[in-house]
Formats: structure tokens, sequence, C-alpha cells
């Protein structure tokens, strides 16, 4: 079975309206970075320079850990 075969079927038993929602505007972004610039909003913007000021000051996590918040946060939902 092809990725896009196993993606489909997943996709289909998902029944939690939001997490459909992330996942079409995962896809939208995609086919928009293929086609166009995107436009960011000013909260984006703003988003995006906190993050920048927490890596300059040192809060950031490893791939690891950041896995296992990750991991941690699914199995609570």
């Amino acid at each position: 079975m092809r990725v896009k075969e196993q993606i489909l079927e997943k996709i289909q038993n998902i029944e939690d309206e939001s997490v459909l929602q992330d996942l079409l505007e995962i896809i939208d972004l995609e086919l928009n970075l293929n086609n166009n610039i995107v436009a960011l909003t000013d909260a984006q913007k703003s988003a995006i320079d906190e993050g920048l000021q927490d890596i300059d000051e040192g809060r950031t996590f490893s791939h690891e850990q950041a896995r296992k918040m990750i991991d941690e946060w699914m199995r609570n939902r």
C-alpha cells in the first residue's frame, strides 16, 4: 500500500473535528507553498518572534524531549 493510500485510510477513521481541521490546514499550507508565497498574520509574526527570542535565551528542547512531550500529550488527550 502506498503512503498516500495509508494516509487516506487513517484519515477516514478520525472523528475529532479539530484534528481534521489541523490536517486540512497542513495540506492547504503545503499546496500554497508550492503555488505562491504565504502571507503571515501579525499574530503569526509575533509567535515567530517569540520563538526566536526563546531560542536566543536558551529556552529550547531537544528533539527527543519534544517527542516525549508530544507522546505524553497524545496519550492524555
